[in-house]
């Protein structure tokens, strides 16, 4: 499974949760196997917005994440990964 985390900045697993999720800077994603990271990157997000779009959730949903983590994130954004499993 791959975790997706909205990052402030491109510390990694030390990193600052970005509170909101289609502002955030970086995604730092985490392969799970076994119930352990057997990997992890971070990329930047190339589709932040001032608000409004889902471009971020493209942008994630590229990166095939199975879960997200921000600390916040809007409804339409929310629908849009649900439809997508």
């Amino acid at each position: 499974m791959r975790i997706g985390i909205t990052l402030e900045d491109d510390r990694g697993m030390e990193g600052e949760v970005a509170q909101h999720f289609g502002q955030c800077r970086y995604f730092f994603l985490a392969d799970i196997q076994d119930n352990k990271i057997a990997g992890t990157n971070v990329v930047l997000n190339n589709a932040q917005h001032g608000g409004g779009g889902c471009q971020a959730v493209d942008e994630m949903l590229r990166h095939k994440v199975d879960y997200v983590i921000a600390g916040g994130m809007g409804s339409r954004a929310i629908k849009i990964f649900r439809e997508n499993g």
